[in-house]
């Protein structure tokens, strides 16, 4: 007599092997083993000798056919944390010719081959942390951004944003980019951004058929986080003398709007010029927590610019324009700014001295001697694109 009709009822769904793949023994499971056993990621059945690992070492893969999810067994991946140094494997892609379309940038400009160089990843979901780093690290530019579907409908996308060495929650010119990427692409004239710090929505305007202008709200106002009283240290380690530093009242402090910047004043564009790091002194003098400074003065050379401002990192160098920094600059302005109530707005530039000038704008608002606004805007243009061919 035969067995009961659900004695061999598999533990899931019906599976559709790709063509030319081979149905293992473990395809459909008996009910005993159904009982004492447990599914590896995979969904293969994991013997009572695979269960303290959590995966069954089988290679073959196949399609859920409920979902039409690819499954890829777990024992094949290899996770860019154990990953070799140097080598990238993508995980759940195994045998595949995995390709990531990607765009270049230049933003904080409309003019191609200046401003602030940009990667923008398209439709990076599956990319784990450390391949992000991987390819961020691959292009090499101050920051890269990886397109992501969002948690929420109503947004826009997620975005997260690496530098060749570590991510960051918040940055001014990969938001930039990123807005003017989704508006060029969605055509519309908003679009809701998913960081770490926090929601963005960017105002966006478009300028030409490769370019456009975006404009947002910080996500998080800039706090004042402690003073700088080292100026001997300071003046060392940025190679130009004491009596260079402060500008019109202003003094060295650390803000943060998400970014920590250690904000250094000085007297002039001349002395901004000027500035030769002394890389052996610059961690002793710029430690707190983030160890860029943010140089900046109220007497640039323009008469069409507010400010000038330099930034330096010993992770990324120098960089030509810097949306973070500029947020948390507006901490320090706020404090300045002659108005109890009102707005102010700033065009400031950096980049200069790089060669790779650019153009940031600045707005804040206060209201009974409070911050209650503080916005980063700027313009990007896409200068090229192309495909990342990346076997797993």
């Amino acid at each position: 007599m035969g067995a009961p009709q659900d004695q061999f009822r598999p533990p899931f769904p019906a599976r559709q092997l790709p063509a030319g793949a081979r149905a293992g023994r473990s395809a459909v499971q008996p009910a005993i083993g159904r009982r004492s056993g447990r599914l590896c990621h995979c969904r293969r059945w994991l013997p009572h000798s695979r269960q303290g690992r959590g995966h069954c070492r089988l290679p073959d893969h196949f399609r859920a056919a409920r979902t039409q999810r690819p499954w890829r067994c777990r024992c094949r991946f290899v996770r860019s944390s154990g990953a070799r140094p140097g080598r990238l494997r993508l995980a759940g892609r195994i045998g595949e010719a995995v390709k990531l379309n990607y765009l270049l940038l230049d933003v904080f400009t409309r003019e191609r081959l200046t401003g602030n160089q940009l990667a923008v990843v398209l439709k990076a979901d599956g990319l784990l942390d450390g391949e992000m780093q991987a390819i961020a690290r691959e292009f090499n530019l101050s920051e890269t951004v990886f397109i992501l579907k969002p948690k929420a409908e109503r947004n826009t996308a997620a975005i997260r944003i690496f530098t060749p060495h570590a991510e960051l929650p918040f940055a001014g010119h990969p938001t930039v980019g990123a807005a003017v990427v989704l508006g060029l692409q969605n055509k519309v004239s908003a679009v809701r951004l998913e960081e770490k710090v926090g929601l963005i929505t960017a105002l966006f305007e478009k300028t030409d058929r490769r370019s456009g202008e975006a404009r947002f709200a910080l996500p998080r106002l800039p706090s004042r986080i402690a003073p700088l009283t080292n100026r001997l240290g300071m003046a060392q380690a940025l190679g130009i003398e004491v009596e260079d530093i402060g500008c019109d009242g202003y003094e060295p402090a650390v803000f943060s709007a998400g970014v920590t910047f250690h904000l250094v004043p000085v007297r002039d564009a001349k002395v901004l010029r000027r500035i030769k790091v002394n890389q052996g002194l610059w961690d002793s003098v710029f430690s707190h927590d983030h160890n860029s400074a943010y140089v900046f003065t109220l007497t640039p050379d323009e008469p069409e610019n507010d400010l000038a401002a330099r930034m330096f990192g010993m992770d990324i160098g120098e960089d030509p324009g810097t949306g973070s920094a500029a947020a948390a600059l507006i901490g320090l302005l706020a404090e300045h700014a002659n108005l109890a109530t009102g707005q102010a707005d700033f065009t400031l530039r950096q980049g200069h001295e790089m060669g790779r000038p650019c153009r940031i704008t600045i707005q804040l608002r206060k209201e009974n001697d409070v911050l209650v606004h503080g916005g980063i805007g700027g313009d990007a243009v896409i200068v090229g694109e192309g495909v990342l061919d990346l076997e797993a």
